[in-house]
């Protein structure tokens, strides 16, 4: 079983020199919290009325509405829903840009309500592996935007995994045994150009990562059961304990 990790609720501004954050995942048709700290899970809601056969792809929380929001049915004729806090599953929008068509998404964030998401739009080198390459967003008009394709020193960049701040996009880019590496990217949000090369802040073998959340200097992060800390300032990976993850 696969978690998806996000941040769940961001940092108390009111507390002084102290966070208070929890962390929670979509595993099948569950969402639970998970803390931080051990990885131990806590049954949250269970989705309600999702159509047989759905594929979800990541989990966003939108603090304000009290909502989550998620992709489904990622490679086939993709489109963004919301899940209730009671656990109501409601479709939202087909993601059918009129500038392009989308073959498969991989990851969605969210930042000041609107929605992140990277996605393929040319199909990769082969038919059934498309990679996605590109960054969207859906904007506060409910409009689909093109903001960037990723140009690294790889071949074909893919944007696995993606988390929006205010000020800067993270990114995860891993391949399988076949090449074997795992890439973290960071780039800035502000003039974004058509076409960007990331800066790189690590550099490893091979991790699956399922989605990660950012926070002063932090990158948690979810690796099959298991839960990881990745800290940018010092570019190192601890594990954390997390048997809970399950």
């Amino acid at each position: 079983m696969k978690a998806i990790l996000f941040l769940f609720l961001s940092f108390n501004c009111h507390l002084i020199l102290s966070q208070e954050y929890k962390l929670a995942g979509l595993i099948e048709n569950k969402i639970v919290t998970i803390d931080p700290s051990s990885g131990e899970t806590t049954l949250l809601l269970e989705i309600q009325n999702l159509p047989n056969g759905t594929d979800l792809r990541d989990l966003v929380y939108q603090k304000t509405k009290q909502e989550f929001y998620t992709i489904a049915n990622p490679t086939d004729n993709p489109y963004l829903a919301k899940i209730s806090i009671s656990g109501e599953f409601d479709k939202l929008k087909i993601l059918e840009p009129e500038f392009a068509t989308i073959y498969t998404v991989e990851a969605i964030s969210l930042y000041d309500e609107e929605i992140y998401f990277s996605a393929s739009l040319n199909g990769g080198l082969y038919d059934n592996d498309p990679y996605a390459e590109s960054l969207l967003k859906i904007n506060v008009e409910n409009e689909i935007e093109f903001l960037i394709e990723i140009k690294t020193e790889k071949p074909f960049p893919d944007i696995d995994v993606l988390n929006v701040t205010k000020d800067r996009i993270f990114i995860f880019d891993g391949a399988p045994p076949n090449q074997n590496f795992l890439e973290f990217y960071e780039l800035g949000l502000d003039g974004l150009n058509t076409s960007s090369n990331p800066k790189n802040i690590y550099t490893s073998t091979y991790i699956p990562i399922a989605d990660f959340c950012y926070f002063n200097n932090i990158l948690l992060f979810v690796s099959e059961r298991s839960l990881y800390r990745f800290d940018t300032s010092i570019q190192r990976i601890f594990n954390i304990n997390t048997d809970g993850i399950n």
